[in-house]
């Protein structure tokens, strides 16, 4: 899977939520997106998977223009686990997983997982399950995995690649381990913070203090 995005614009209104985004988003790779609320981390999301079509600029999937690809085709190929969902009627566990099912008739294929902040009504233990599953589907199946985080440890402990955005703009990605820097951080976020290679978690880590809020 390859996904590219080509100086892609997207507004509410006259309200800007996403500027001149330029990505390109490859095969088996685990990918996360950080950033401060509402800076349009949803909203690329959303643009990815055409829920929205782009105002300027184009999207292109496997080389080929999103917006060519019917609806049926694009839940084929991309599964979205969102921050909130409820089912209002009376349906069983199964039917609902069913009713998913439903574009892959005659065509089963696991899609590529992508995670708008799942993980936020979840404890630790549910959390890390969750997001270990979805490493294991990049390792060993080579899917792709796009996914919108809070928590930058989570993030660096499981993304291979990161992609940082403040005010609609994507202002650094990169391998994980070239992305988040401490300058990088307080760029973002606003925070002061250290970030060191942590041998229990294996992976770069990042702590703050009381005093870590840049006014």
């Amino acid at each position: 899977m390859t996904i590219e995005t080509d100086q892609v614009c997207f507004g509410y209104g006259r309200q800007p939520a996403i500027s001149d985004v330029s990505l390109k988003l490859n095969s088996g790779v685990f990918y996360g997106i950080l950033g401060p609320n509402g800076c349009g981390k949803t909203t690329l999301v959303d643009l990815l998977i055409r829920h929205r079509t782009p105002d300027a600029g184009i999207i292109f999937y496997q080389g080929k223009p999103l917006a060519k690809y019917s609806r049926k085709q694009i839940a084929r190929r991309f599964a979205l686990v969102p921050q909130q969902y409820s089912v209002n009627f009376p349906f069983t566990s199964r039917q609902v997983v069913m009713m998913g099912r439903y574009p892959h008739l005659g065509r089963f294929a696991f899609p590529e997982l992508i995670l708008d902040e799942a993980t936020s009504n979840l404890d630790i233990s549910h959390a890390i399950s969750l997001f270990s599953l979805a490493h294991k589907r990049v390792i060993n199946e080579g899917k792709t995995v796009i996914a919108v985080m809070q928590d930058i440890n989570l993030a660096a402990l499981f993304c291979q690649y990161l992609i940082l955005m403040k005010s609609g703009r994507v202002v650094s990605h990169g391998p994980c381990d070239q992305v988040l820097t401490e300058t990088t951080i307080q760029s973002v976020f606003q925070v002061k913070a250290k970030v060191y290679e942590d041998t229990y978690a294996n992976a770069r880590q990042v702590v703050f203090n009381r005093s870590s809020h840049v006014p």
